[in-house]
């Protein structure tokens, strides 16, 4: 019975809510333009605040580091993933900008867990200034 009342009270304000966000869309959809005023006034808003806003929170220039990963289809083995990460290994380090990788094959970017099938190369980057744009 508890549970009956608080899911009974539950679907009430849902119900409310619901009808009350319906209506809401119908106004805005009877209204097109009015709606396309507010649309037009939040966009210019926007772009009148990017010019305001100090670039102080936009980072200067990258972090001279890389994240790559590979996801191989599921059951591939360890072997495979080694050499595809060993190959994304290589290539990073043939790249001019590029001061070393460091590889983990068989670790997951997703909540690096272990995982045959996929893995990560960190790579980490050459000073700013030493690098060609």
């Amino acid at each position: 019975r508890v549970f009956g009342r608080f899911f009974a009270l539950f679907n009430r304000v849902f119900t409310r809510a619901s009808d009350n966000y319906g209506k809401g869309v119908s106004r805005v959809i009877s209204h097109k333009a009015s709606a396309m005023g507010v649309y037009a006034a939040l966009l210019g808003l926007t772009v009148g605040i990017s010019y305001i806003v100090p670039g102080g929170f936009v980072p200067a220039q990258d972090k001279q580091y890389l994240i790559s990963f590979a996801q191989l289809p599921n059951g591939a083995s360890l072997d495979r993933t080694e050499a595809v990460i060993r190959k994304m290994s290589d290539t990073a380090l043939k790249q001019p900008g590029v001061e070393s990788a460091v590889a983990f094959p068989g670790l997951s970017i997703n909540g690096f867990t272990n995982s045959s099938s996929a893995g990560i190369v960190f790579v980490t980057l050459k000073p700013f200034d030493e690098r060609k744009a």
